[in-house]
């Protein structure tokens, strides 16, 4: 195994153990999981990864001899290494090393429940997210599922004062929260709204006591809650979880800025969504315009992790653009963006389809706004074949790209070709999403089948 990265302590226990001290071999995995996470904070990616597997063969050679004592630190390296891959946007290689650290928590949490739970549900939780990203959305949600599950009956079997404070209040409360991102992503929006307000009272309950802890669970559990409360329109309520999220990695900032800066990122681009939809353009465009110079200088630091994170702030900060009539601006950001998830697609192939599919649908409104109808069609043309592809023809994405693209050959002029993509749409929506779900209605009131119709000249409903 080549030297090139490795610190003292690392060469001085090779030599240790070459000299037949094998009690180091333990020590020797340490110091390899403390040397790839040197290397991941100095942009070493690629070296730490390789540190890292070696760490995991180690504790798998020890694991065979002392099951008991070594599985855990398995389990443990395993759990690291594929949050470090999906990180990367490696996310097949995340979702394999992590199906063995489940398997071995399972194992664990079968013998000590009390130890091993959080762990297990944890590494669940991740997993859910690393399907979510490929797409593979019910799997995902099964798993996620399973997290809560799990919490749910650990707590019945618990002792309910362990629950009042600390790290069991704040494993649910995650479970919680990232399973109604996944609710409100296969369309089951009001289910995702309860399950996000219990994790933000969790959260509360901890926070107060221990703010240091738990303050920074708090502002992203409400930067989730303001993005169900406003896809469901309730956008008063949305604002004020979006500011107070903001609000509160403002204030963490401040003590801690280099930990919080992507967390107070990310509320700014959901705030501008929720600023969006209540009409407050101005205010938006400055919200996601802040997130986009954040993740500037974080993608500056580590493009890797953060040139997606990019992308999608130039995606929000497109949306405003059009929405204050900055049409080339808009078709400017979106160019970018699109850039940036190419570039980063050509590095890591399995990095997330749907954000070039946002990113397509957003340049294909701008050049609408611009009377490019070629250029539209063809954005969305893309975007809908990338979301039939990773989401599959029935996701909520896929449907009202659909929806779209038949916009797009209206405004053409081809008004039979629109009319029968706006009915086949409809056909599946309302199977899928329901005949009182926003989606459905806004179709049927372009097909003219409600108090509503399609304005031809302005392409909007009327």
């Amino acid at each position: 195994m080549t030297d090139k990265w490795a610190d003292h302590e690392t060469r001085r226990l090779r030599e240790l153990i070459d000299s037949g001290l094998d009690q180091y071999i333990p020590d020797l995995a340490h110091a390899l999981q403390k040397t790839a996470r040197r290397l991941i904070q100095t942009g070493g990616r690629s070296d730490a990864f390789e540190a890292s597997k070696e760490a995991i063969n180690i504790w798998r050679d020890l694991s065979i001899k002392d099951r008991q004592s070594f599985l855990p630190e398995l389990a443990s390296s395993l759990n690291d290494f594929a949050l470090n891959s999906a990180a990367a946007g490696r996310y097949s290689e995340a979702i394999a090393y992590n199906e063995e650290a489940i398997r071995h928590y399972r194992e664990l949490a079968n013998g000590n429940s009390d130890l091993y739970v959080a762990d297990l549900t944890s590494s669940l939780s991740n997993h859910a997210s690393y399907l979510a990203d490929i797409g593979r959305l019910q799997e995902a949600l099964a798993v996620a599922s399973e997290a809560v599950q799990i919490h749910e009956d650990d707590m019945q079997r618990r002792d309910q004062d362990e629950y009042v404070i600390g790290d069991y209040v704040a494993e649910f409360a995650g479970a919680l929260n990232n399973r109604s991102i996944l609710l409100a992503e296969t369309g089951r929006r009001e289910e995702a709204l309860a399950d996000s307000e219990a994790a933000v009272r969790l959260y509360r309950q901890i926070a107060e006591s221990e703010p240091e802890l738990y303050q920074h669970n708090l502002a992203r559990a409400l930067s989730t809650l303001a993005t169900h409360l406003s896809t469901l329109g309730r956008k008063s309520a949305a604002l004020l979880a979006g500011e107070e999220a903001i609000q509160l990695y403002r204030e963490m900032s401040t003590a801690s800025e280099d930990a919080h800066l992507p967390g107070l990122a990310a509320s700014l681009n959901n705030y501008s969504t929720s600023l969006i939809n209540s009409g407050r353009y101005k205010d938006a465009f400055k919200s996601s315009e802040e997130a986009v110079r954040i993740y500037r200088g974080l993608a500056r630091q580590d493009p890797v992790v953060y040139q997606t994170d990019l992308a999608v702030s130039l995606s929000n900060l497109g949306n405003a653009l059009t929405q204050l009539g900055r049409h080339s601006e808009a078709l400017q950001a979106a160019l970018e963006a699109i850039d940036l998830y190419r570039r980063f697609k050509a590095q890591t192939p399995e990095s997330s389809k749907s954000g070039i599919a946002n990113a397509l649908t957003m340049l294909g409104g701008a050049y609408e706004e611009l009377g490019r109808l070629d250029d539209a069609e063809r954005s969305h043309a893309d975007a809908l074949s990338i979301l039939q592809d990773h989401f599959g023809e029935e996701h909520p994405a896929t449907l009202a790209s659909g929806y779209n693209l038949a916009r797009v050959h209206w405004l053409m002029g081809r008004q039979q070709t629109a009319l029968d993509e706006w009915r086949a749409v409809l056909e599946v929506t309302r199977r899928v999403l329901g005949d009182d779900h926003p989606g459905t209605l806004a179709i049927l009131r372009t097909l003219g089948e409600s108090p509503y119709e399609y304005d031809s000249k302005e392409g909007r409903l009327t």
